[in-house]
């Protein structure tokens, strides 16, 4: 496969039998920065392999917002990974979104389970250890955690740093998503930290070459994130909510 600059690259797990691990939050506004659209560049991103996309355009009107998520599931489902809408627990089920992405201020994710049914994924975003341990005992299925490195969303706000998601990765039994300032040269410092993916936005919503950097980031962190397949309907674990064990606690994915 080759990106827009001719370089090529390795669609994220092809020929390695390794998961995805690249979880994409989108920004329109990084878009057009670069004169792209959104569809266009998480499209970009998507064929370069992700293992899930997070729809999170706050300010758009609900109508919208709507026909924008129809777009959006559609191509993710295309490239069989997790569609997932921010917040909008009403948005994701009118466009039959694989879950929704919840924040401390959001409903509460037993509400958003009796809304949602028990097949739906849900994620909560935490900044402490305290809410993290509050989301996974209220039934999150996996945790947003942050932001670990700087970040251009966060101007002038110090990251919290690796040791901030071990001690939540090995606190909780559920995936743990690392987010916050990530990229490809700086992603081989969550080794050994227990998380199971990363998120980014910046680094590829505002890159010009988005399905480049989704490769790099992917190539740069394989073989240390177990990745988000075990969300997936059907999966063949005890539980879909993968569960972990107090052996994978913090050791290396």
């Amino acid at each position: 496969m080759t990106t827009s600059s001719g370089s090529r690259f390795l669609k994220a797990g092809e020929g390695t039998g390794l998961p995805r691990i690249v979880y994409l939050v989108t920004n329109r506004r990084l878009c057009r920065d670069q004169g792209q659209t959104l569809v266009k560049v998480t499209k970009q991103a998507l064929a370069a392999g992700l293992v899930a996309v997070q729809l999170r355009e706050k300010d758009l009107p609900g109508g919208k917002l709507y026909r924008l998520a129809l777009q959006l599931r559609q191509l993710a489902h295309e490239y069989n990974t997790l569609f997932l809408v921010n917040d909008r627990v009403d948005i994701a089920l009118a466009v039959g979104a694989d879950g929704v992405h919840l924040g401390q201020k959001s409903l509460p994710p037993p509400v958003a389970r009796e809304l949602l049914g028990s097949e739906k994924v849900i994620g909560v975003s935490v900044h402490s250890l305290a809410e993290a341990r509050a989301a996974a005992a209220a039934g999150a299925d996996y945790l947003l955690a942050g932001h670990v490195f700087a970040t251009p969303s966060k101007p002038g706000v110090a990251g919290r740093g690796t040791g901030f998601v071990r001690e939540i990765a090995a606190a909780v039994g559920i995936p743990v998503v690392a987010i916050g300032g990530i990229s490809n040269t700086n992603v081989v410092q969550l080794e050994n930290s227990g998380v199971a993916a990363v998120a980014v936005m910046s680094a590829v919503m505002g890159a010009k070459d988005p399905a480049l950097e989704v490769s790099k980031l992917q190539l740069a962190g394989e073989g240390f994130f177990k990745g988000l397949e075990c969300l997936r309907k059907g999966s063949t674990l005890e539980t879909r909510g993968c569960k972990i064990t107090s052996q994978q606690k913090g050791g290396s994915l």
